[in-house]
């Protein structure tokens, strides 16, 4: 319990002297289960409560929180925690006038890759109307440079849930085999997350065929209608084992029996794209620098991405996040160089000139203060074989 108080005030201290840098009285931090839970972050890393609602963080004296019912959960963080639903709005407005912020400068997320979703329209109408000497500026900044380096105590969360994972991985590769249902793989995958202690909302994509690109082929939300796995089939997983919170995320392709011969040659590429980047990683060291050295054996391979070569981790997937094919990163994010304490997962997505087949391959990697370690104990990026 000592280890969550420290670690409560660590984050407070943190995000507070952000809030007096930028002249903001208080935060309105509005977080939701969209996204696999990712849009709960900032919430939860000011509550250490993965429960959506809205929180009231003041630059003085004792946070508020508005959830479905309120009560107070014991491992929360704030005691003062009361029902917003349905009129959150109404409650939030009501509050600033209790503790006499009806002037005050409210900060909220309003950019970054959140920004366009977790504040509501209603919500900022409400305050302009009974509150309108308050100003709402954006305090995105804030959040993302206090969640960026991890502390001792999110590391350990990190490697607790590397090792779930590869617990994950271990079952999966037990389990599947010609004849068997991958709906059975699935489960079982999932399974094995939740009794080793993992959230059980969390992220998992997979795909499995002679013919895969990635894990989202299967979809966000998977059908429920499976196949039979066959010899020659690759199962493409990315999931994230969460503990406390925290995202320990893994890209990781299964071989069964006699796969055509290109995908030895994807996971040899990228293998040497993983450790090309583990080598390369060091503070200071830019996300675009990263990006292209990353690239660049897979490109010599005669293969292309798709996904990007890594990302940030944390309560969500985190800055710096490098480009993909499909635009969803921001391009400044490249521009963020690297810092001792900050969590990557590396998860190069190497895929064939015709989209037929491709796989990522990652695990969550910690920057240090001369290199680089990977969290997941023995994890090496390939693929696991399995006998048909």
């Amino acid at each position: 319990m000592t280890e969550l108080v420290e670690e409560r005030d660590r984050r407070w201290a943190l995000v507070r002297a952000g809030m007096a840098s930028r002249g903001i009285d208080c935060l309105i931090v509005v977080g939701d289960t969209g996204l696999n839970l990712y849009r709960l972050a900032d919430l939860q890393y000011l509550t250490n409560l993965p429960r959506e609602g809205v929180l009231l963080f003041p630059l003085e004296g004792e946070p508020v929180m508005f959830s479905f019912g309120g009560s107070h959960d014991g491992e929360a963080w704030v005691t003062d925690h009361r029902n917003g639903y349905p009129l959150f709005a109404t409650r939030v407005t009501e509050a600033i006038a209790e503790r006499g912020w009806q002037s005050a400068t409210l900060g909220a997320v309003l950019s970054g890759y959140d920004g366009d979703l977790t504040f509501p329209d209603k919500m900022a109408r409400a305050i302009a109307a009974d509150h309108p000497q308050a100003r709402i500026v954006d305090a995105t900044a804030i959040l993302v440079a206090a969640r960026r380096i991890k502390s001792a105590y999110e590391i350990a969360c990190f490697r607790e849930g590397c090792a779930a994972g590869q617990a994950a991985i271990a079952a999966v590769a037990a389990l599947a085999r010609p004849g068997v249902s991958d709906l059975d793989v699935k489960a079982e995958l999932m399974a094995t997350l939740f009794r080793q202690g993992c959230s059980t909302h969390t992220l998992l994509l997979f795909h499995s065929g002679h013919f895969s690109v990635h894990g989202a082929m299967g979809g966000a939300i998977p059908s429920p209608a499976g196949r039979v796995l066959a010899d020659g089939d690759v199962i493409n997983a990315e999931f994230d084992a969460k503990k406390h919170g925290y995202n320990a995320q893994f890209n990781q392709p299964f071989y069964i029996g006699a796969v055509d011969p290109v995908w030895h040659d994807i996971a040899r590429v990228g293998a040497e794209s993983f450790h090309t980047g583990v080598d390369a990683i060091k503070p200071g060291l830019t996300a675009r620098e990263l990006q292209d050295i990353m690239r660049a054996p897979v490109k010599a391979g005669g293969f292309q991405s798709l996904g990007p070569m890594f990302h940030g981790l944390g309560h969500s997937f985190e800055p710096p996040v490098a480009q993909t094919g499909l635009d969803t990163s921001l391009p400044e994010d490249l521009e963020i160089a690297l810092e001792p304490g900050m969590v990557l997962e590396l998860e190069p997505h190497v895929v064939a000139m015709d989209f037929r087949r491709g796989a990522s391959f990652g695990c969550p990697v910690l920057v240090t203060e001369s290199g680089c370690e990977p969290l997941a104990e023995g994890w090496q990026p390939g693929p696991v074989l399995i006998e048909a």
